[in-house]
């Protein structure tokens, strides 16, 4: 097992209507919230005052060359309520797919909650994505979708949840065979199967 090299956010994908970005800021969306998720940070994205669910996709930054499969992955999250819920509440969540606006091979599940309503001071969370699957050109090629779902009580809240920054870590499986020392020891290597030291090959096979 090899330790992933960080993915980060590094290009906007599909940005849903509601998803806007804190202070008026001007696009991309992904530079406001790709930050080290540490608290210090003063730009962010988040939900509009409409009271409905919406999503922004984001790509992701390459994984490492030698990738074969993920096997373990976790996200730091950086968020805190902006303007005030009563009764209505919202949480934000995140999945990893293949592709910009496309559910159709997720490369994880949902994840549990990242933030939420209830999130009233700055708040930094981890959480672990489960269900990891994709080979390295599916997560060379990946997008990762943060859903606002938002669900409305009694009068208007008007709530906003602001999502300030994230960042990806985890570890993979490398892939076998294709470097020097794979050529080597491999099939057909030096001291391989049917190489110099290898079965039925050479000097002590």
């Amino acid at each position: 097992m090899a330790t992933l090299t960080q993915l980060t956010l590094d290009a906007d994908g599909t940005i849903g209507s509601i998803i806007t970005i804190g202070g008026g800021g001007s696009a991309p969306y992904y530079a406001h919230c790709n930050d080290a998720p540490d608290g210090l940070s003063s730009d962010f994205i988040r939900n509009d005052a409409s009271e409905t669910t919406g999503e922004a996709w984001f790509s992701l930054t390459n994984v490492d060359a030698d990738f074969s499969s993920m096997d373990t992955l976790d996200i730091d999250v950086d968020v805190q309520v902006g303007a005030g819920f009563s009764d209505d509440s919202c949480d934000i969540t995140a999945r990893i797919y293949d592709a910009d606006n496309d559910t159709t091979n997720p490369l994880t599940a949902e994840t549990a909650t990242l933030g939420s309503d209830a999130d009233t001071s700055r708040t930094q969370r981890n959480v672990s994505f489960s269900a990891l699957a994709g080979t390295k050109a599916q997560w060379d090629a990946a997008y990762i979708r943060f859903t606002w779902t938002y669900s409305k009580s009694g009068s208007p809240d008007n709530g906003t949840l602001r999502f300030y920054g994230c960042d990806i870590d985890g570890t993979y499986t490398a892939s076998g065979g294709s470097g020097i020392m794979g050529g080597l020891a491999g099939t057909g290597g030096l001291a391989g199967i049917s190489g110099i030291a290898g079965e039925g090959g050479g000097l002590v096979g």
